[in-house]
């Protein structure tokens, strides 16, 4: 990538009925006219930061390096709470320092964190309601210009905010996980990964796997699908989404609507 046409992704819980992400990009442009922008998402789901961190490792997956990410889900905004810009195995952030970037940062390779202090690289008037326009889209306009993180800031004193991700309960006959989020189209995401059932590749005898509320059975399936036609229409089915957790689904409709049941509910899988 050209270093004349950097590329810079855009996540927030902004919505796209008001202004704030136009106002956002034309702060960015105003900075440098030569930037690509590219919208991930505007619907996190208000003040959601654990729901924002968990689709973050997905961008560094799929954009190249060399992609600068700005992500805006700040209800601490106005607050002592830092502003991180943080390169990571060659991808460059800016966010809140509410545990926006800590799985990213889990799983790094090279990583280096500052906070954002220099206020030659943020707009002159500073509203206490929108660090993202004000702080955020300049500071990252201009480390697409070339900006240093010396230039722009200080090496982060002590260590940001954690967000550890829930892990499931593990004996020999069972694994018990929880549904971490629901996702656009309504399939129920966990946090169920390929290594947490192990003991049943190869098997002969396909796993149980439940879903529960508070006690009462939601859906129960047997054995995990490749796909969502692996089932007839209407019906639910239990599969790996592309992002590696485990999930329940629904062959052509919204698994959460019919089974009734929302982020925070029991899956097991003896």
């Amino acid at each position: 990538m050209s270093a004349h046409d950097p590329l810079i992704t855009i996540t927030s819980d902004f919505g796209t009925a008001d202004s704030y992400v136009a106002q956002m990009k034309g702060v960015i442009l105003g900075v440098n006219s030569r930037t690509r922008l590219i919208d991930v998402t505007h619907e996190i789901p208000p003040q959601a930061v654990f729901r924002a961190a968990l689709m973050l490792p997905e961008l560094l997956q799929t954009f190249p390096a060399g992609t600068y990410h700005l992500v805006v889900v700040d209800p601490g905004v106005g607050s002592a709470r830092r502003i991180l810009a943080a390169e990571l195995d060659g991808h460059y952030f800016i966010a809140p320092d509410n545990g926006l970037l800590d799985p990213l940062l889990q799983q790094a390779t090279h990583s280096r964190v500052y906070e954002l202090t220099n206020s030659r690289f943020w707009r002159n008037e500073i509203s206490t309601t929108f660090h993202g326009r004000d702080i955020m889209a300049p500071a990252i306009a201009h480390w697409s210009r070339g900006a240093t993180l010396d230039e722009m800031g200080e090496p982060l004193s002590g260590s940001p905010i954690s967000l550890p991700l829930p892990e499931p309960t593990m004996t020999e006959s069972e694994v018990v996980g929880t549904i971490l989020y629901v996702d656009h189209f309504g399939n129920m995401v966990s946090n169920i990964r390929r290594e947490h059932v192990k003991q049943w590749e190869g098997s002969d005898v396909d796993p149980i796997i439940r879903l529960e509320s508070e006690g009462s059975l939601r859906f129960i399936d047997s054995g995990i699908s490749e796909t969502y036609a692996d089932s007839l229409p209407g019906q639910g089915l239990i599969l790996w989404g592309s992002h590696g957790f485990l999930e329940v689904a629904l062959n052509g409709g919204n698994a959460a609507a019919k089974f009734k049941s929302q982020a925070g509910e029991t899956l097991t899988i003896y």
